[in-house]
Formats: structure tokens, sequence, C-alpha cells
């Protein structure tokens, strides 16, 4: 996914640089629009400047992975800031999904007890 950095509130870092916090929610929804997986993460954004002049110009690319079911039709995506101020959000159809590289699904994700 390819982040504008035009609503993104940046801070400066001591090194030169400026990064913004970020909450990444993205869920696999079927036609009646259940979620089927979800997941929702925190990314790290960094631009090589302190001038706010060009900062709203940074493009950040930002990598998303998510099961995605056999009935899946749609995927949403949710960016919104640290301080829960949404920056967008886009929804992906079935088509393009099929089109999408595919990446192996991880055989676990969280261990659990086995049941007694």
């Amino acid at each position: 996914m390819t982040l504008k950095s035009g609503n993104i509130a940046w801070q400066p870092v001591d090194d030169g640089r400026s990064t913004a916090n970020l909450m990444l929610a993205a869920a696999s929804l079927n036609e009646d629009r259940a979620v089927l997986a979800g997941k929702v993460e925190t990314v790290e954004l960094a631009a090589a400047t302190h001038d706010l002049a060009r900062l709203p110009d940074t493009v950040a690319k930002v990598p998303v992975r998510l099961r995605v079911p056999p009935k899946t039709r749609t995927v949403r995506v949710v960016v919104q800031t640290a301080e829960n101020d949404r920056i967008g959000a886009v929804e992906i159809d079935s088509k393009t999904l099929n089109s999408a590289p595919q990446a192996p699904t991880p055989e676990k994700l969280i261990s659990r007890p086995p049941k007694q």
C-alpha cells in the first residue's frame, strides 16, 4: 500500500529525520461484509527531513500481509494516526486481490495449549 503524507503529524528526531506512528487495520470481508480475517498493527514512517514544506510530498510504501480466506470478496485497509485521527481507507475488490502476488500462509500464528 502506498501512503501520501499530507495528513500525517510528523515529529522531528535528533538525527535530522522526521517520524510518524500510524495504526493500520486490515480485514478480509465476505459478500455479507462479515470479517473473515483481520489484523491491526503499528507502523512507523520515517522521512529524511525536518523541512515541513517537503514533508507533504513524502510517499511511503507499507507492505500489508493479511490472510485472505477463499470466500473473501474485499479487503478493507484503514490507516489512522497514533492519536486516533483517521487518515484514510481503501477497499480492494476480489479481482484486484486475485492479481496480487501471493505469500505463503504461516502454519502457526499463535501456539495454544492443547484442549483437555
